[in-house]
């Protein structure tokens, strides 16, 4: 051991039973944050250790003497945000004002742009509120990303809310190539999912599937409005019989129970979907959904590892929140 630390530790004991002073705790402040001096700095221009400064720092906040202040923080839902991501094992949430719903596509969209990189694959869903994050400007140039279709098609007249359709207006927001999976979500007959399977087209976009590093899914409530049985996709004779195996909702057709396991292996084999095994090595698994009626249906993706990054309104986040705080999910 030297003698400076030899020097510096002698002078930390004295000091560890001195009183703070509250001058000093005011100038170590001033010279820390209005002067902008580093730690050591301030050591060594009033002959104190580091540790005793760090300590009156510390002190300086502790006791009012330091007040830090967060620009626009009561304006914003930093606290539900971050509320979400511990209680709920969030990677990221992202939380816009109800009364403002407008904003969640707008948001979606500059936080996939945020973190997009050229080279890189998009899979993403179907479902109304996926369409109304396509309501975004086409790119002005083109880029080295592929949106992938990780879902079947539908026979709905609302062709905005179709994946293939989807994942076209995604390409053009992103400034990529769209590829396509021309395939019915649930098969009634399982033995055209294997043929289909078998297919070119479908070994291509495969190829793909194992290849994704975003996600952009919604998630549905297993309700009499849930857009697969609204379409036609899913019976009611296979609604009913989820219910009773206590589904609460889907995740790119996959049905789960609140735990976020898969509740039933036949309609599962059925589904035209992202292999979930090629789906959970997605890094970032972005989730967009709000509403009281899918709180449960959230909770049960976010618990499957279905979503690890989720969009809301503040309303839904609150309720996601309580229900964890109340052991409800």
């Amino acid at each position: 051991m030297d003698s400076v630390t030899i020097f510096d530790n002698a002078l930390e004991m004295m000091e560890t039973d001195m009183r703070f002073d509250s001058r000093d705790m005011v100038k170590v402040a001033h010279y820390y944050y209005n002067i902008g001096l580093n730690q050591q700095e301030i050591a060594d221009k009033f002959s104190m250790s580091r540790q005793r400064v760090n300590r009156l720092l510390k002190k300086a906040l502790a006791e009012g003497v330091v007040e830090i202040r967060v620009r626009g923080y009561n304006n914003s839902n930093a606290m539900l945000e971050s509320e979400l991501e511990s209680k709920l094992n969030l990677r990221e949430a992202l939380v816009v004002d109800s009364n403002d719903l407008s904003t969640l596509s707008a948001t979606s969209i500059r936080y996939l742009k945020g973190i997009v990189q050229e080279g890189w694959n998009i899979g993403v869903s179907h479902g109304t509120t996926i369409a109304r994050l396509c309501e975004a400007p086409a790119a002005k140039e083109k880029h080295d990303i592929r949106i992938v279709q990780l879902t079947g098609g539908m026979n709905t007249i609302n062709i905005s809310s179709r994946p293939d359709e989807i994942t076209i207006k995604f390409a053009r927001i992103f400034g990529g190539e769209p590829h396509v999976l021309f395939a019915p979500a649930i098969p009634d007959n399982p033995g055209l999912r294997k043929l289909i399977m078998e297919e070119s087209q479908y070994k291509e976009i495969q190829k793909l599937y194992s290849n994704i590093q975003v996600s952009v899914v919604s998630v549905g409530a297993l309700t009499e409005t849930n857009m697969l049985l609204q379409v036609g996709s899913l019976n009611k004779a296979d609604f009913d019989m989820l219910l009773g195996k206590n589904c609460v909702g889907d995740v790119l057709l996959r049905f789960i129970d609140i735990e976020g396991r898969i509740v039933d292996p036949q309609i599962n084999e059925r589904v035209m979907s992202i292999p979930v095994e090629d789906y959970m090595k997605i890094g970032l698994r972005v989730g967009v959904a709000y509403g009281a009626e899918k709180v449960r249906a959230i909770t049960a993706a976010i618990n499957g590892g279905f979503i690890n990054v989720l969009i809301t309104d503040s309303d839904t986040a609150k309720l996601l929140v309580e229900a964890r705080d109340s052991g409800l999910v």
